[in-house]
């Protein structure tokens, strides 16, 4: 007997404009699997795997039949199911295996028990050679592994004494692996030595010491194992023939005072530049820092590093550190400075010692006025060139600044509850007092920022080519029924949307109502998870397609009419990056798939999502953006721990009807 059924007759659903009918969706397919379905998942990447008693599961979303099958992970628990971002791949871990499959074809690209692996340490998609690959430990000898992302077949491996840090795609042709002491730069094909070189001047000396300068190395070696690397990140500049390593290390000491043992630890990021074509150090000495890894950007100048500590050195700590040793420190004062390619040397400040900032620049982008640093609370522009700030003192807006977006009178900014607009030629603030608002309620569209005001219950109009003064729509506020609040603003043709879990209005360009919509919410939270996930991967995605990162200057947000694109400005610049490389390299038709699905999230959608209680039963309401109305009607029965999944991209529901049937509803 089905668990759930379709309404068959229309079911009376409250809205503020009366009564209105809902209907019942038509299934676009039913999918039979072999065993009970005990949870199904809907990848950011849009393929759908269902795990029941008798292993993982993949189904086409499209043809609504099962396209791969794996018992060994019969009855995973969901938490052991982990997507990698960006790829079509997710981990399985369970009884001492960890596997990576692609989720649209089930092929297995990587088995730590078909390798012998006892421990994995990392794993490094490289999209433009087509390969993956896996860090980690054989027993006691690290390895690392370079497989085909297409069908999982094993390339190569290298096997290492030193501690794998960290593994970087150089090009489309070679890799780049770091470990404690050596360099290689491999052919992603053939894992063949392109060159392999010492890590340092320190590592080079040691390997002239012989069998001394071994046992070094494997004290060092057990020294870095307890004070791992936190992060590396790599930085080519091909033009020059050169590439630069970032690191950042947490050192750790202990100290035994009157027989009790206390735990200490610095933060330490260390910068070296080595030639591209030979491996050979560019540098005598690396730029050593107290504190976390600094944000890099390569200019014509050299590398510009924002937030770098104050006490910046040029010395040889970075072998000791390895070896212990460390002490506590207090960090000071962030800055911005600029390494010379050639050298290393920093160029900025007195006697290099680097440009002020009040705090730790946030959020960085470039326009005609030069590199803008926003911080927490205030803001100022770096002129490359030149070396110099702008500003004498950074300019202060207010705390906790969150969004920022270039607009033709200035630059936006806002915090969890409120924002303004700073002239930046002017330095001033053209608002008097900030506006009362949040994220996601406001929206640019032909040179007009729209905004809505939590404080006045108001929407806002403000006209960007004339300074932007503030003007209400209406007298009327808007108010929403179940004691939710806006969160969301979004223009459209027919007027502004101000939208929330359960609550839609719309407002005419005049600012009277066009429509109310509230749907009473359900209070069962596992009716609610699932409709959450699908509401936060859709974010996600428009946040990869219009958003930016940071550190990669480009203002295509600043342009863009998306309002949920211009979110936080660097929060999916990982995933942006990850997605262009791989439409761009991995020969896969899995990965042909994620890039379609990653374009399509561009255009508009026309409903939204809501869940709602009908009569006794929860049910997933289709809900027009345009007049209120609800479209379509799935019934989730009265179970109170419902398996259902969306893809609120793609526009799909699907619900485990019965034990061992899924259904799709497609919109």
């Amino acid at each position: 007997m089905e668990r759930s059924r379709m309404l068959v007759c229309s079911a009376a659903v409250l809205l503020s404009c009366g009564l209105v009918s809902v209907y019942a969706a038509t299934p676009a397919w039913t999918c039979a699997v072999e065993g009970e379905v005990v949870w199904q998942h809907t990848a950011a990447m849009g393929y759908l795997v269902a795990c029941t008693k008798t292993g993982l599961s993949g189904i086409d979303a499209e043809k609504g039949t099962v396209a791969w099958n794996n018992k060994e992970f019969a009855g995973l628990d969901e938490e052991s199911m982990t997507e990698i971002a960006g790829t079509p791949y997710f981990v399985a871990v369970r009884k001492g295996e960890t596997a990576i499959i692609d989720g649209f074809t089930g092929v297995t690209v990587f088995s730590a028990k078909a390798e012998g692996f006892s421990t994995i340490t990392n794993r490094y998609p490289m999209y433009q050679c087509g390969g993956l690959l896996v860090t980690g430990k054989k027993g006691e000898t690290n390895a690392a592994v370079m497989t085909n992302m297409k069908d999982g077949t094993k390339r190569w491996e290298l096997s290492a004494t030193d501690n794998i840090f960290a593994a970087f795609e150089v090009d489309k042709s070679s890799v780049l692996v770091v470990t404690a002491f050596t360099l290689y730069r491999l052919d992603a094909a053939t894992g063949k030595e392109i060159w392999k070189v010492a890590s340092s001047h320190e590592a080079a000396s040691l390997d002239n010491m012989g069998a001394l300068g071994g046992l070094i190395k494997k004290m060092a070696s057990k020294a870095a194992a307890k004070n791992p690397v936190n992060a590396m990140n790599l930085f080519v500049k091909p033009e020059i023939d050169a590439f630069f390593i970032a690191v950042e290390s947490k050192n750790e000491t202990q100290t035994v005072t009157k027989g009790k043992t206390e735990t200490s630890y610095e933060i330490e990021n260390s910068y070296n530049g080595y030639k591209l074509s030979d491996g050979s150090i560019l540098w005598q000495k690396p730029y050593e820092l107290k504190g976390k890894l600094a944000k890099v950007m390569l200019s014509d100048e050299g590398l510009i590093l924002f937030n770098a500590g104050e006490s910046a050195m040029q010395g040889d700590a970075g072998m000791m550190s390895m070896m212990g040793g460390s002490k506590p420190v207090n960090y000071p004062q962030v800055k911005i400075n600029l390494l010379g390619y050639k050298d290393g040397k920093p160029m900025w400040g007195k006697n290099g010692s680097g440009l002020k900032l009040r705090d730790e620049a946030t959020v960085i982008f470039k326009n005609e006025r030069g590199i803008v640093c926003v911080t927490d609370n205030a803001v100022n522009i770096l002129d490359p060139k030149s070396g110099t700030l702008q500003f004498e003192k950074d300019v202060k807006v207010f705390s906790d600044i969150m969004d920022v977006r270039v607009l033709p009178c200035g630059l936006f900014v806002c915090s969890d509850e409120k924002a303004n607009i700073l002239d930046l030629a002017a330095k001033e603030l053209l608002w008097d007092k900030p506006v009362k608002t949040a994220p996601g309620l406001y929206e640019v569209k032909d040179n007009a920022l729209y905004i809505y005001s939590t404080k006045e219950k108001k929407v806002f109009r403000a006209d960007l080519a004339a300074k932007a003064a503030l003007t209400p729509l209406s007298g009327e506020e808007v108010e929403f029924e179940g004691k939710e609040k806006p969160k969301k603003l979004e223009i459209r043709a027919n007027g502004i949307l101000l939208s929330s879990d359960q609550n839609l209005h719309l407002l005419a360009q005049d600012g009277k109502s066009v429509f109310k919509a509230y749907f009473p919410a359900p209070r069962e939270s596992a009716f609610l998870r699932a409709l959450n996930y699908a509401n936060a991967a859709r974010a996600a995605y428009y946040g990869a397609r219009y958003g930016m990162a940071s550190i990669q200057l480009k203002d295509a947000a600043g342009k863009t009419d998306d309002a949920m694109g211009k979110g936080m400005l660097n929060a999916f610049g990982e995933m942006t990056g990850q997605i262009s490389n791989a439409a761009m390299g991995a020969a896969s038709e899995s990965f042909k798939k994620a890039n379609e699905r990653f374009k399509a999230t561009a255009q508009t959608r026309d409903y939204v999502f809501v869940l709602t209680r009908v009569d006794k039963a929860c049910s997933l309401l289709q809900v027009s953006k345009n007049d209120g109305k609800v479209i379509e009607t799935i019934d989730l029965g009265s179970d109170k721990k419902p398996v259902y999944s969306v893809d609120d991209v793609a526009g799909r529901i699907y619900y485990r009807s019965e034990p061992k049937k899924i259904v799709c509803y497609a919109f």
